[in-house]
């Protein structure tokens, strides 16, 4: 087999659909869209965290661990924001593509930061836990989840430090453009495992 046959092996083995962090390999996925969420921050004068690396645990929660100035551990948790539905009849041949409504992307990350917060974070302690919420949806952009999010408190969580949408890559901004969503925490340092 052929390197050409094996890009193309690889590539009719991604999804047709919201594609842009699809990689054959999930940790691979996972660490670059971490490494695009800090260029991002990089981009925009925002130095806060750095050394992106793998979690302790391939299957575990946090996916990642990146380092803040101080050099503390802070754990990394993604998700990402896709129409089911539209990967699947993509996946069948059909060109379609979800037209998200305000609520309904409102109610997917209140519903994501929900989960994110029962899980139990192995190998830290962390000083933080970060919730990367990413999407690669077509109707979905920047302008729009700026004005969305900006009035939204999306409520207090117990393990939850900090939360960011990120989106897939704008020319205009020469990145992927991200918000921080507006979360309270109800405790200082975090609990692990």
């Amino acid at each position: 087999m052929s390197l050409d046959d094996d890009i193309v092996n690889i590539l009719s083995r991604l999804r047709p659909y919201a594609r842009f962090w699809e990689w054959p390999h999930k940790q691979m996925k996972e660490i670059n869209i971490v490494r695009d969420f800090l260029l991002a921050m990089n981009v925009c004068g925002v130095k806060e965290y750095h050394s992106p690396a793998l979690g302790p645990s391939k299957n575990d929660p946090p996916d990642c661990i990146i380092k803040n100035t101080l050099g503390e551990s802070i754990g990394i948790e993604l998700c990402e924001l896709v129409s089911e539905g539209a990967i699947k009849e993509n996946i069948k041949g059909n060109n379609v593509y979800c037209d998200w409504t305000d609520v309904d992307i409102l109610n997917k990350t209140r519903s994501i930061l929900n989960n994110k917060d029962t899980k139990i974070y192995m190998g830290g302690p962390y000083k933080k836990i970060v919730i990367l919420i990413h999407t690669d949806e077509p109707t979905i952009n920047i302008d729009s989840c700026k004005i969305l999010f900006s009035s939204e408190n999306f409520g207090k969580y117990r393990n939850i430090s900090e939360a960011y949408f990120l989106l897939s890559y704008d020319p205009n901004h020469k990145c992927c453009p991200y918000i921080k969503l507006n979360i309270n925490n109800l405790e200082e340092h975090k609990q692990s495992v």
